[in-house]
Order: structure tokens, then C-alpha cells, then sequence
């Protein structure tokens, strides 16, 4: 899987947000946004792909699940703000488990004798 799926993936779901929103809001400025979020992120995996070069070696890999748990703990953390502590929690433990994943991806790459 490349990076550029998962910024197409990502487009999608802001489109499909975006949509709801549109559907069920009537807050001009708050569907105007996560519109323009959808179309900004299409944009950017549009040049993406044409700016695409493979043939340089990467020192990550292409795809990460820990990375991604990090994100969302991020994500839930920082919602937690206007939910309340208990989801402020659950954002702090995902954000753990992602990183525990990132040591052991690190410390897997280094017994392999890669760097």
C-alpha cells in the first residue's frame, strides 16, 4: 500500500463527513470547512501522485498500524477536551498502545540488522 492510498482513503472520509453535514446541518461555515478540508487533501494526493518516486529507499515503512494508533489517540485525546476526562483517558491509552507498537517496530528493525 502506498501513502498516497491512504490520503485518497482519508479524502474520501472527509468527503463522506462533509456530506453528512451538509445533509443534516445548517451551519454554512462549518460544512464550508470540512468541504474544503476533502478538496484540499484530494488536492494534495493528486500531486502526490504526480510527484511520485519509488526508486529512492525508504528509511520508514510504508504503512505503520502503531503510527496510525498514535494519530488517533491524538485525535480522541484532543476530543476528549470538549467530552470530558474519561475520553481524554482513552485517547492517553491509545496514544500508549501506539507507541508500544513503534518501540517494538524500532527494536524489530534493529535485530534485523537494519537501520
Amino acid at each position: 500500500m502506498t501513502p498516497r492510498l491512504f490520503l485518497i482513503g482519508w479524502a474520501a472520509w472527509l468527503g463522506a463527513l462533509a456530506l453528512m453535514l451538509w445533509i443534516w446541518s445548517a451551519d454554512v461555515l462549518a460544512r464550508s470547512l470540512l468541504a474544503g478540508a476533502a478538496v484540499a487533501v484530494v488536492l494534495i494526493a493528486i500531486l502526490a501522485l504526480i510527484g511520485a518516486d519509488d526508486a529512492a529507499p525508504r528509511r520508514i515503512s510504508g504503512s505503520s498500524a502503531a503510527t496510525v494508533l498514535v494519530a488517533v489517540g491524538v485525535a480522541v485525546c484532543l476530543s476528549g477536551f470538549t467530552a470530558g476526562l474519561w475520553l481524554n483517558l482513552i485517547g492517553a491509552e491509545i496514544i500508549a498502545f501506539g507507541v508500544a507498537g513503534l518501540i517494538r517496530e524500532q527494536l524489530a528493525r534493529r535485530r534485523g540488522g537494519q537501520r
